[in-house]
């Protein structure tokens, strides 16, 4: 009760000198919006954590729970919290003095504390009048929590199925394909790097031109690795080779 009291900015308890004084100092500042929106979350969680919880819990239907006491250690903390609670509200001085910068905020003046007791007396006023609208009935209560929850289910189940897939013919292609490729490579470079140009090639010919690669491809492929490319000129060679220089200049000097 202490608890619901205290956030719900009740005079004499820590919530109304500390959560007023930032509701002040938006309206000073012209922040309508912001004013609103604070003046209605006060009167939000009165209503919720002050009447409805309480009255709900101490004259609801008894559900059977055999409720027992908590143990000392949090029976002390929760004394040392309501001690705070109720101390600040009384003595907001003290709280004020230890601002990292200096408050003149004055928050027991009669408008101030008229005010704050007309919202919290007509929010009870009006949960009394409508006590059994407001009634707890068994439901699932959606909040911010859905977003990541629903999130979670589809980011596991992307990863269960597309990125999965994408990983296994990731390391299909690293583990299987790949190693097979070099492996096949190195048997015959020269006669492998001819297979693979006459493969480019047949992409831009016409279709005379690829039935003849296709000929020639079958048969370098058949006596792979056999030396299939003997019918080269040295002349092509010697280009290859100095091309390969003409590479490594530009790639040491630019």
């Amino acid at each position: 009760m202490i608890g619901g009291f205290s956030i719900s900015a009740f005079p004499l308890f820590s919530g109304f000198v500390s959560k007023s004084m930032i509701v002040s100092a938006a309206a000073y500042d012209h922040r309508a919006v912001v004013t609103l929106i604070m003046t209605m979350s006060a009167a939000g969680t009165f209503l919720s954590t002050t009447l409805k919880l309480p009255y709900y819990m101490f004259f609801g239907k008894d559900s059977g729970i055999k409720a027992k006491e908590p143990p000392l250690n949090m029976i002390f903390g929760m004394g040392i919290a309501a001690f705070l609670c109720i101390a600040i509200g009384v003595f907001p001085g003290t709280f004020y003095s230890v601002l990292p910068f200096a408050a003149s905020y004055e928050p027991y003046t009669g408008d101030h504390i008229t005010a704050s007791l007309g919202i919290l007396m007509f929010t009870a006023l009006g949960f009394f009048l409508l006590l059994k609208t407001v009634a707890p009935h068994r439901t699932v209560s959606v909040d911010i929590d859905w977003f990541y929850r629903k999130g979670a289910a589809l980011f596991m189940r992307l990863v269960d199925n597309q990125i999965c897939k994408f990983g296994e013919e990731l390391a299909r292609f690293f583990f299987l394909l790949l190693p097979s490729f070099l492996v096949w490579v190195t048997r015959n470079p020269l006669a492998a790097l001819k297979i693979l140009w006459d493969t480019l090639l047949l992409q831009f010919h016409g279709y005379r031109k690829r039935a003849e690669l296709r000929v020639r491809m079958q048969r370098e492929k058949d006596i792979y690795p056999g030396d299939v490319i003997k019918h080269w000129p040295i002349g092509l060679t010697v280009l290859w080779v100095a091309a390969f220089l003409l590479t490594c200049l530009l790639i040491y000097y630019v």
